[in-house]
């Protein structure tokens, strides 16, 4: 029998994957598969996996999160009667369920059956609704630290995404606009200009420090409080951004007794909800 299995971790943390070094699959260790990764890990149908291996690596992740993390995984057989079989912890207990197709069952399961090729894995939330899965108190609340939250219905649970708000004002001042041939600069930007945010980590005015960019160079920094909130999500890889000059005020149009320009940027942060990763050369592919 061949099978084609779809795996889905995220943790709150980084460095919970440590946890994870000795967990074998694929024939690599724990170590070697999550070592690059910043807060989630996917495979999507590329590696051949059975029911009994699915759990197997679902309950050796499980043990190790406790509640820092969640684990998702469904394969599906490849025969003339195919199930989709599943296996996850979210935080509280390993489960696992079995969908079939066959004689005398119900819509409801020959639907289910087809989960494999029917849901997303690396969307947890559509995941878990498509089959309306159980969940405990503590489950609850495991999954809302990584923005689910589970609503109940009269047909079974119902869980919904909603990407974590950073709280970001409208517009960000700079600051240090005055040093280091900023004012200069400052003269030839527009409102609209398209802006690049850089990290410096080992910056006098902290390890936080994100720096913002003109192709002409630096104009200043983000003020601290967005600096707090975006570097750690900038270091781990977790949001795509855009950024824009909102206003600006150029020395040169100010009062003669002012000595810094007027600059404030417009972030606009999208979370990347994936990390994936293939594992084409390293497992048995069945198509």
């Amino acid at each position: 029998m061949q099978w084609s299995a779809r795996f889905y971790l995220k943790v709150n943390d980084r460095d919970v994957f440590k946890r994870l070094n000795d967990v074998t699959a694929f024939g690599m260790t724990g170590e070697k598969l999550f070592g690059g990764c910043a807060s989630e890990y996917v495979i999507d149908g590329e590696c051949s996996m059975t029911d009994s291996e699915l759990y197997s690596l679902v309950a050796q992740i499980g043990i190790r999160l406790g509640e820092d993390g969640i684990v998702i995984g469904d394969c599906t057989s490849v025969s003339v009667d195919p199930f989709t079989y599943c296996a996850f912890y979210l935080g509280d207990r390993i489960r696992s369920k079995c969908f079939e197709i066959g004689n005398g069952r119900s819509k409801r399961k020959e639907r289910l059956s087809e989960m494999f090729s029917h849901t997303v894995i690396d969307k947890p939330h559509e995941w878990l609704t498509y089959a309306h899965f159980s969940v405990s108190e503590r489950e609850k609340k495991v999954l809302s630290e990584f923005g689910i939250t589970v609503f109940g219905s009269k047909d079974g649970n119902v869980f919904e995404y909603t990407p974590p708000n950073l709280g970001l004002p409208e517009e960000i001042a700079l600051t240090g606009t005055q040093y280091n041939g900023r004012t200069d600069r400052i003269e030839k930007i527009n409102i609209g200009d398209s802006v690049v945010l850089v990290r410096e980590p080992n910056s006098e005015w902290g390890e936080n420090t994100i720096d913002v960019r003109t192709p002409d160079g630096s104009i200043g920094y983000l003020d601290q409080d967005a600096c707090d909130k975006l570097a750690p999500l900038l270091d781990a890889g977790r949001i795509n951004y855009t950024a824009a000059v909102a206003r600006v005020v150029a020395l040169s149009k100010r009062s003669r007794h002012c000595k810094t320009a007027i600059v404030t940027v417009c972030v606009k942060v999208s979370f990347l909800y994936t990390f994936s990763l293939f594992l084409r050369d390293t497992c048995f592919c069945p198509f």
